[in-house]
């Protein structure tokens, strides 16, 4: 036990090493982006500064120094949009517009900011030239997910978390209920998706849901929630981007259940406004009289009314009452929300405090490196992990690092490879593809283990057309164009860092434009391509479509949507056989698997071969009698 025990805590320590390593890298890669944008430009985002000088240095801390900075000639800041809590960096500022990086910079953290300063915070050994000549300043972007991230991680190291730490980490399984009668609040569930919530309901510790494109996963998770109410359990939904928590938390409203969404309000989509804590503490008696004590603060300090005796003593205790009513108000929501759904790295955020669930569910599980997962997860006692290893994996920047393999697989996927069957429920009827159509993303990502439901399996494009005769390469629902005979046409944009290909695009807008004109509304179709430069220029060329529906963007962008048609562009074509991108076949199974009618994959087929998967994804499309070939 003790052997297992320190393996577990080793791992931890190592997977806190990889995470630095990530923030590392990260920094290295804003650093970088930020230097190819011109100083003029950043200045006028209103994230950088310049012309700052030291005021003065707050009386001495002991973790940490706090130091005053103002424009040299003393004027107010101009308009910019620095905000407290984000970190920043400073370094010397010369006599012109710097045009590299600097050799010397200090990074902080903004503490507050008013109308002629700002309050940075730095560490103890901070470089002195910070407090000798003129700055530039720059805000970055909040590391507050890797900070809490690295709190998720060490706080799993205590002996407290010892039973989840063995369940995530070491050799134990999740352990169940005795089976029990469920009455299923949504009656239309197929099989696959009933056994998942009776799963779910009867885990003690910890179930995966192992959801493949269009097998109704987010419906799924809306029910194993639904029965959990009916439990009188507490539950906090969450996965890793804010659309996915957004999505869920409108499928629930719209099921009659009562939903806190938390959050930035400008990260939640505007129909959820009135699931949001801001919303919701509106209408509490507390705010308002919060609000009271805030106003006859302000007016004293402006000098108007009767005036106290001890003005600023009156001022300290109105502002000190109104904090204290705004934060019963907020416990008051927080107590009253059975449901309470948030990004898996926005759960530690203030409103949360050291509040617990009954349950968690975490939705986008493949694509939260692990201590973003375990954010969300170390609140919880029942954990519900829900998504797709064969989609798209977590967004980390050394995700392809030898220094740091720890991100490149997560929790859903290793506890799949170690817990028993019952542990894992595979959702395996999908509501999205032809039968033709999903059989190659089945044999290649599923051990053709999925079967199409009955109202989509015979879908074809004619359908949205009953009146138009179409051409017989549109009987089909999936055509592959080989591109191979018009030789290696794929260039370097060097200044978005990314491909294009001139003939592929010529293809798709030449596909777009067909489709459209057979009758296609450009609201049905998409275009996706793994590469921004070739997005760019679609989107150049298709605009009139673009601004009557039609979707062109990355393959990430996709991830849980559909189109009745999708023209993918695998672009790559070199003599090399250099696949980039689509070396990651997780990514290519995202993009072929969102069409519901017509799927058309473009491709170069010789330099797409060296990949055995891309040559099975050819022979499937030859037996099928897909495969065309673009003539030069």
């Amino acid at each position: 036990m003790a052997t297992r025990a320190s393996s577990e805590l080793q791992y931890l320590h190592q997977l806190r090493r990889w995470w630095r390593i990530e923030l590392d890298a990260a920094r290295v890669a804003q650093r970088d982006e930020r230097w190819r944008r011109p100083w003029a430009e950043r200045l006028a985002a209103g994230k950088a500064l310049t012309q700052l000088s030291f005021v003065r240095r707050e009386p001495k801390r002991a973790s940490a120094t706090l130091i005053w900075f103002g424009r040299k000639d003393r004027k107010p800041l101009p308009p910019h949009r620095v905000r407290s809590g984000f970190p920043a960096l400073v370094w010397p500022a010369g006599e012109g517009e710097p045009a590299s990086a600097p050799t010397s910079e200090q990074r902080a953290t903004v503490v507050r900011v008013t109308a002629d300063q700002l309050l940075l915070r730095f560490p103890n050994d901070y470089d002195r030239f910070v407090e000798t000549g003129t700055l530039n300043f720059e805000h970055e972007e909040s590391e507050v997910t890797f900070q809490r991230g690295d709190q998720a991680v060490q706080a799993l190291e205590s002996d407290a978390s010892a039973r989840i730490r063995a369940l995530l980490f070491g050799d134990a399984e999740p352990q169940f209920d005795d089976a029990a009668e469920l009455s299923f609040r949504d009656a239309a569930l197929n099989p696959h998706q009933r056994l998942a919530v009776e799963r779910a309901v009867r885990a003690r510790d910890a179930v995966l849901v192992h959801g493949p494109p269009g097998t109704g996963k987010t419906r799924t998770l809306v029910e194993i929630v639904r029965q959990g109410l009916l439990l009188g359990r507490r539950i906090l939904v969450t996965a890793a981007s804010n659309v996915a928590v957004d999505n869920l938390t409108r499928r629930l409203s719209d099921n009659g259940v009562k939903v806190l969404r938390l959050g930035a309000r400008k990260k939640v989509a505007p129909d959820l406004a009135q699931c949001t804590l801001q919303h919701k503490l509106a209408e509490l008696p507390e705010m308002a009289e919060a609000q009271k004590n805030f106003d006859a603060a302000q007016r004293i300090a402006d000098g108007k009314g009767r005036r106290p005796a001890d003005p600023k003593k009156r001022i300290g205790e109105l502002r000190r009452e109104a904090h204290a009513l705004k934060d019963a108000a907020r416990a008051k929501v927080l107590r009253r929300s059975r449901i309470v759904c948030a990004t898996a790295g926005g759960v530690d955020a203030v409103p949360l405090g050291d509040e617990t669930f009954d349950m968690v569910v975490l939705d986008e599980a493949t694509q939260a490196p692990d201590p973003v997962a375990l954010s969300a997860l170390e609140r919880g006692g029942v954990l519900v992990l829900a998504g797709d290893p064969e989609q798209l994996p977590p967004t980390v920047v050394t995700q392809d690092s030898e220094a740091n393999p720890g991100l490149s697989s997560t929790l859903f996927e290793r506890c799949a490879a170690r817990w028993p069957g019952e542990a894992t429920t595979l959702l395996a009827e999908q509501y999205r593809m032809p039968t033709e159509l999903m059989q190659f993303p089945s044999q290649a990502h599923y051990g053709g283990k999925l079967e199409a439901a009955a109202e989509n399996r015979h879908n074809r494009l004619q359908q949205l057309l009953p009146k138009k005769k179409l051409k017989k390469r549109d009987a089909g629902p999936w055509i592959v164009v080989d591109t191979s005979a018009l030789g290696h046409s794929e260039a370097f944009d060097d200044e978005h860092s990314s491909y294009y290909n001139d003939p592929h695009r010529k293809l798709v807008a030449a596909e777009v434009k067909r489709l459209v004109d057979c009758g296609i509304d450009a609201g049905d179709i998409a275009a996706i391509c793994p590469y921004s430069a070739q997005v760019r220029r679609l989107r150049t060329d298709l605009a009139e479509l673009l601004k009557a529906g039609l979707e062109i963007g990355t393959v990430d962008g996709f991830q849980g949507r559909e189109k009745e048609v999708v023209i993918v562009d695998l672009l790559r074509s070199n003599a090399q056989g250099d696949v980039g991108f689509l070396r990651d076949i997780r990514r290519t199974n995202v993009a072929i698997t969102r069409a519901k009618r017509q799927l058309i994959v473009i491709v170069h087929g010789d330099t797409v071969s060296g990949l055995a998967y891309y040559r099975k994804l050819l022979a499937a499309a030859k037996a099928a009698g897909a495969l065309e070939r673009a003539a030069s």
